[in-house]
This record gives C-alpha cells, sequence and structure tokens, in this order.
C-alpha cells in the first residue's frame, strides 16, 4: 500500500507498453515523494522541482510542479515507515552512547 511520503521511481517501462509513442526517459531513475494520494487511491501526487531537464519525454517535458502518476506505474523504493524506524533507532542509539 502506497502512503504519503514514500519514495518512489516511475516505471517507464511499463507505461511504453500501455501508452504507444511514449519515449523511453533518460531521467529513469529519479526519486520522487508522494505528496498525496487521489481520492480513488489510483494515482499519487508528486513535486517535480527540477529546473534542468535533460529529457524531453512527455512527462519531463510538462512544466507543472506538481505531477500525477498511476499506481501501476510506480515503483516504491523506500517506505516512510522504515525512514522513520530508522531515524528513531538511530536517536536510541545516540541517547545510549552518551
Amino acid at each position: 500500500m502506497v502512503e504519503v511520503g514514500d519514495i518512489f521511481i516511475i516505471n517507464h517501462k511499463g507505461i511504453k507498453k500501455v501508452y504507444k509513442g511514449y519515449g523511453m526517459c533518460r531521467c529513469y531513475a529519479m526519486e520522487f515523494t508522494v505528496t498525496k494520494l487521489s481520492k480513488s487511491k489510483l494515482s499519487v501526487y508528486y513535486n517535480d522541482l527540477r529546473t534542468n531537464r535533460k529529457c524531453s519525454c512527455q512527462r519531463c517535458r510538462d512544466t507543472n510542479l506538481e505531477k500525477c502518476v498511476g499506481i501501476d506505474s510506480i515503483i516504491i523504493v523506500d517506505k516512510k515507515l522504515s525512514r522513520d524506524r530508522d531515524k528513531k533507532i538511530k536517536q536510541i542509539l545516540k541517547n545510549i552512547e552518551r
């Protein structure tokens, strides 16, 4: 299940199979953070704050800061829950060392 704060990359190969004429993105390994979910929970919104766009695919050409992509077109790289857990463990270890 996807939640706000998860880090993901876009699965461009999956999008290319669905949409004819969709070119492969040069920035295929860019990581984005989920900012909100759609009402139907089938799409996620993210902020694309890049200023230097090296790619001219459809997604990179769009200059809107807030973009949307379907959940089936993303690959979760890091969950918010695991990042929060790791941060708390580091804090505990830091307090124990004192």
